[in-house]
């Protein structure tokens, strides 16, 4: 699923109104009513404020924001001129995109001032949807702020929604000229321009090198294509959107660039209305400090996008990212559930879920969600592909393979994207002990990914593994380390094969780097055991041992560590039939 990407280098101290809640002074509140918040009233005060706000606050910080809310209104219900508990309350609401219920508190929040950014965010959203726009100008004019990025734009599309299209140029201007905004300016003017018919103009910005960094995003390179079909060039709209997905992974762009290439007149459609405008204007807030501010604040953003263009999609898929990312996977499921099997973006959205489902143990549900995908969309290799992968990670390797072959027949054998599932295919082989099979499928990902260190070092360590190749295999691992250095994976690759070319005093040091970057692998720290054996070193030998089995390695690897640590690695190998390394390398 293509993710809602970064798009604009945004200077976040621009944003600084945004990183966190806002912290709040406490001022004398009008009494909230009971009926006001819709909960009976405690018995008393003594019944304790403590238990429902130490609940409240562990509830907010797990993400589960429907009990926070309820607790944080029973606080209320017992201190009703808390101010720091109604402002916790409407943003626990806002968190699950519940602005009706917000805006009660949220009005109370902005009647003390300017004490709460979210508060005054719900506030002219409100007054937005309701297109009252002289109320947004005359609140921002007294102090309600959201943010410099935010109140800007809203000012801009706010004129255009009047009718004054000079004046929501020059607010346009105002924020390419504000430091750290340019590229944002001109997207948001690009995208006006083309609203109000100048095509020619939100061309010229486009297309300016300068504002090359607008262009990461789905829905940039969209309207850009739409703005280049309406100037009669198709031609150069195909491209665009054939250099930006050349995997074709992307739903909403392959939809677009398939009616291009039909001949299909397809209108600009990227901004219907000035609310679609500020909506984008939110959800680039959203995308621009998700790393950087926590979930619950970035969730009021692209909440708010949603608010202003219900039936776009976009939003929603950020929204479900970001629930995913706090662990609450019912709430992202849900959020996915949102969009309609007939959105474009449907496929995307299913595809999320079901990894909101993997992620979530349900792997039986995913599948299940990807085989019906898969049905509903039979020409589709993204989600044949997608399919292999959940059928891999649940080890039904059988059945992966079937379906990285009809992946791999969509996609056509030589497609950019083919490489990962030759990749994909050889490993579900080599679990199935087809060798031979599986050997070709990485060597046909090299050879449409030469160098690639993660297909370097599978087939050198499997070719170590099977005591095959070892010149070859040593060469391939060694290709992957000088490509990632610090990959400890790779690193253990490297010294395994060193072990097994009998290079036992290089494969140590070696192996020890591995064990720390990989420190708690038990396949690294078991090899690491076994080269300090047969060197020598055998208490540190059954140490490495000891940590490899503390790290719950797989059950025949277990059992073949503890009987190391009650015999040793060369009574080991005796039993298993096999000459024992003190042998291998000459000892008597």
């Amino acid at each position: 699923m293509q993710a809602a990407g970064h798009f604009f280098t945004v200077s976040l101290k621009l944003l600084d109104k945004g990183r966190c809640f806002v912290k709040i002074r406490t001022f004398g509140l009008m009494l909230l009513t009971v009926a006001n918040i819709g909960l009976a009233p405690l018995p008393s005060q003594a019944d304790s404020l403590s238990g429902p706000y130490l609940a409240a606050q562990r509830a907010f910080v797990a993400g589960d924001f429907e009990q926070a809310a309820e607790y944080y209104q029973r606080v209320l219900a017992i201190d009703p001129e808390n101010i720091g508990m109604a402002d916790s309350a409407m943003s626990s609401l806002v968190a699950l995109g519940d602005f009706e219920a917000a805006l009660p508190f949220a009005q109370l929040l902005t009647s003390q001032g300017n004490v709460s950014q979210i508060a005054n965010m719900v506030v002219m959203l409100d007054h937005i949807k309701a297109d009252r726009w002289k109320k947004v100008q005359s609140d921002l004019e007294t102090g309600l702020a959201v943010s410099d990025m935010i109140d800007g734009a809203v000012q801009a599309w706010g004129a255009l929604a009047q009718g004054n299209v000079r004046d929501a140029i020059e607010g346009f201007d105002a924020i390419i000229a504000t430091e750290g905004l340019s590229a944002f300016g001109s997207y948001q003017k690009a995208l006006a321009l083309a609203y109000v018919g100048d095509f020619e103009g939100a061309e010229n910005l486009f297309g300016d090198p300068a504002n090359t960094s607008m262009l990461r995003n789905t829905r940039a390179l969209i309207a850009q294509a739409q703005v280049l079909g309406q100037l009669g060039r198709t031609d150069d709209a195909i491209a665009l959107l054939s250099r930006a997905d050349p995997s074709g992974s992307d739903t909403a762009i392959q939809d677009l660039l398939a009616r291009l290439t039909a001949g299909e007149t397809v209108p600009f459609d990227g901004i219907t209305n000035p609310k679609e405008g500020l909506a984008e204007v939110f959800l680039t807030v959203a995308v621009a400090i998700q790393d950087e501010a926590p979930e619950a604040y970035t969730l009021a953003y692209s909440w708010a996008a949603h608010e202003l263009a219900p039936t776009r999609s976009d939003a929603i898929l950020t929204t479900a990212e970001l629930y995913d990312a706090l662990g609450r996977y019912d709430l992202s499921s849900a959020t996915f559930a949102m969009i309609s099997p007939e959105d474009p973006a449907f496929l995307d959205a299913e595809i999320g879920r079901a990894a909101v489902l993997e992620a979530d143990g349900r792997n039986d549900a995913a599948i299940e969600v990807l085989q019906q995908l898969a049905r509903t969309y039979p020409e589709s290799g993204y989600v044949a592909a997608t399919l292999g992968d959940s059928l891999r990670r649940v080890e039904d390797y059988k059945q992966a393979d079937s379906v990285y072959t009809t992946a791999l027949d969509l996609y056509g054998e030589d497609a950019s994207s083919a490489w990962f599932i030759y990749f994909a295919r050889g490993i579900s082989r080599e679990r199935l002990d087809r060798w031979d099979d599986a050997e070709s499928d990485f060597r046909a990902a090299l050879d449409l990914r030469p160098g690639h260190p993660s297909v370097l070092n599978y087939l050198g360590y499997s070719l170590v593994d099977r005591g095959e190749k070892l010149d070859e295999a040593l060469s391939l691992i060694e290709q992957a380390v000088a490509a990632q250095p610090n990959n400890g994976a790779i690193i253990d690759s490297l010294g395994w094969a060193l072990f097994k070319l009998g290079r036992y005093e290089e494969a140590v040091p070696v192996l020890e780097r591995g064990s720390e970057l990989e420190a708690t692998d038990p396949v690294v720290n078991d090899h690491l055991g076994d080269a300090l054996w047969v060197v020598g070193r055998k208490l540190e030998a059954q140490f490495q041992w000891q940590r490899a089995l503390s790290f719950d390695p797989e059950e025949g690897e277990a059992t073949r560590i503890r009987r190391k640590l009650a015999i040793g690695l060369d009574a080991v190998m005796i039993e298993e039939g096999k000459d024992p390394l003190s042998v291998a390398r000459g000892d008597n």
